[in-house]
């Protein structure tokens, strides 16, 4: 029985079941898809909340100034006008904060898009725009980012056992963006923000699972919430509830928490005040 799932992308993810889904199920997933591809309009009120949490953070980070210093030797302007780069001037990169070197160059971020019984859409964006904002202002800040998405679910009926024993749970892996790839908010916020990536597509993919896996996890529907003992990140988000990701519900509260992680990395989040 196969316990962890890994996709790259939401494409690869989708590829693999929608072949199989139910006839009932294909505009909605496709419609998903077709979101996720895209992102969210500029207008959506969920993009707009993130929007307002991210200046709120990028105010706090700090900045690299370019500023032109002598190199060394005999500065030769007429050298210099003609563009001979013999003239021993160069661009040297200024970080305000000496200090933005320290830790890991490269961060992985992942977070449980699964939720317990009473999260509601609002606290599912707000997790979800946290998350996107603090790869947005480390990248600022010079670090390369990951983000990827987690869910987990324990054996049907046996919800303390998968806590106690988390190896048994099966885990779902999708990569959202690569460290190759800059933070797009209007792409990479709605997967992450949208509850419509558990709740219409993970529900299909279940359905189109073997059928001693279903039986084991789902029995025709979705299994309890359970633990990701395995995300490999530097920072993981459990699933959403009320007394974890944070402790925060507004967005004070999560901008706080943005913050906190960002001085875990390293970054002088004072700087951009000063």
């Amino acid at each position: 029985m196969k316990l962890r799932y890994d996709w790259p992308h939401f494409e690869a993810f989708y590829a693999d079941f929608a072949t199989k889904l139910e006839a009932y199920r294909q505009k909605a997933c496709e419609a998903v898809m077709n979101n996720i591809r895209l992102g969210w309009d500029e207008h959506d009120e969920a993009y707009r909340l993130f929007k307002v949490l991210s200046a709120n953070v990028r105010a706090n980070i700090p900045k690299t100034i370019m500023q032109r210093t002598i190199g060394g030797g005999i500065l030769r302007v007429p050298s210099l006008l003609a563009g001979d780069p013999k003239h021993f001037t160069r661009n040297v990169p200024l970080a305000e904060v000496g200090s933005n070197k320290k830790g890991k160059s490269h961060i992985k971020l992942c977070t449980n898009v699964d939720a317990i019984a009473g999260v509601g859409p609002e606290l599912f964006r707000l997790r979800g725009a946290a998350m996107v904002a603090l790869a947005e202002a480390l990248e600022a800040a010079g670090k390369r980012v990951e983000l990827s998405i987690a869910i987990a679910t324990t054996p049907y009926g046996g919800y303390m056992d998968g806590n106690k024993h988390p190896e048994k749970n099966q885990r779902y892996f999708v990569t959202v963006k690569p460290f190759s790839s800059p933070v797009s908010a209007l792409l990479h916020t709605y997967p992450l923000m949208n509850p419509n990536i558990l709740r219409t597509l993970f529900f299909a993919f279940w359905k189109t699972l073997p059928h001693d896996e279903e039986r084991h996890f789902y029995r025709g529907t979705a299994g309890a919430v359970g633990v990701v003992p395995d995300h490999n990140a530097d920072l993981y988000i459990a699933e959403f509830g009320a007394h974890n990701a944070g402790s925060y519900d507004d967005l004070e509260g999560a901008q706080k928490w943005i913050l906190e992680q960002m001085k875990a990395f390293g970054v002088d989040v004072e700087a951009g005040k000063k």
